[in-house]
């Protein structure tokens, strides 16, 4: 999103061709979440993997909304054994 590098980023794999990327950066100003599916593109001769229209940016002050959703979403799993309840 910015020209800068990220103040945080982790790469969840989705598939062999995707990952997810979960960033936090300044942009404009302000410090913004940014939650986004990454693919393997073709530029030409040059592969490398770029962001997609998928994710959602969000103001990093909601950071403790998505954890508690996300931490909902965990506790439904576990019920349903989708996950280890350890993980």
């Amino acid at each position: 999103m910015s020209a800068q590098p990220p103040i945080f980023r982790a790469d969840i794999e989705r598939n062999s061709r995707e990952e997810v990327r979960v960033t936090l950066e300044a942009y404009h100003g302000r410090f913004i979440l940014d939650v986004r599916v990454w693919e393997d593109m073709k530029f030409g001769a040059v592969s490398s993997r770029g962001p997609t229209r998928k994710g959602a940016t969000i103001d990093a002050c909601r950071i403790p909304e998505m954890i508690a959703a996300l931490e909902g979403a965990r506790v439904e799993a576990v019920r349903l054994g989708l996950v280890e309840a350890d993980q």
